[in-house]
């Protein structure tokens, strides 16, 4: 038996991704009318009260931008620019 060959697929190569900090979501938010309704286990809940819509936002010092886009179009917001 020859010995076992290791392959290595570039799906499973990721690259670093840019995110930005929790605090600047937060206050981003803020800035647009939304506040946290609870805390939950590993995520804080949000809502934007004007159309009552909600999302999770999890508890790392980090978010990832494409998450970060993700929680603001959930809320109705525009999204972050990297200079704000």
């Amino acid at each position: 038996m020859g010995r076992r060959e290791t392959r290595v697929y570039p799906r499973f190569i990721t690259e670093p991704r840019e995110g930005m900090k929790r605090a600047k979501l937060l206050a981003y938010l803020a800035r647009h009318g939304c506040h946290m309704v609870r805390e939950g286990g590993r995520h804080s809940i949000y809502a934007n009260p004007v159309i009552g819509k909600t999302t999770s936002i999890p508890r790392h010092s980090e978010i990832p931008d494409d998450l970060a886009g993700k929680i603001c179009k959930d809320l109705r917001l525009r999204k972050i620019r990297k200079g704000k």
